[in-house]
């Protein structure tokens, strides 16, 4: 997070800002050699969860409208669209999410701890 601007600072001041434009160009040159270097995964046939996609979404989006406007009718919305979303992906065959993820404590305590990271950076948290 913090070290690409300070490598494109670099190169912009003692060599020359173009020279910005090459990162992404190396980029481009090696991932053809890098996909050839990654094992062919064997598909899995499943269904898409539309209405878990939709209903996760539509809690983000909201608890992001809550963030920046602090109406407690998109908290609402958020909380009961969260709700209603973990209650789905518990009896869909092919959820979204695998709700044992909420059982991996390391994971939900990464999860929590970027979350409060990201929240504190962000000016969510303060």
């Amino acid at each position: 997070e913090g070290v690409g601007p300070a490598i494109g600072g670099m190169i912009a001041h003692y060599i020359h800002w173009s020279y910005l434009l090459l990162i992404p160009m190396i980029t481009i040159i090696t991932v053809p050699f890098l996909m050839k270097l990654l094992k062919k995964e064997v598909r899995i046939k499943g269904h898409f969860d539309i209405k878990g996609i939709i209903l996760m979404s539509v809690g983000i989006v909201f608890f992001m409208l809550f963030t920046t406007s602090y109406s407690i009718s998109f908290l609402i919305v958020s909380v009961l669209s969260f709700l209603i979303f973990v209650k789905h992906i518990r009896k869909v065959t092919d959820p979204f999410v695998d709700p044992g993820l909420g059982k991996n404590i390391p994971f939900m305590i990464g999860v929590l701890c970027g979350g409060i990271i990201f929240g504190t950076v962000a000016g969510f948290v303060s």
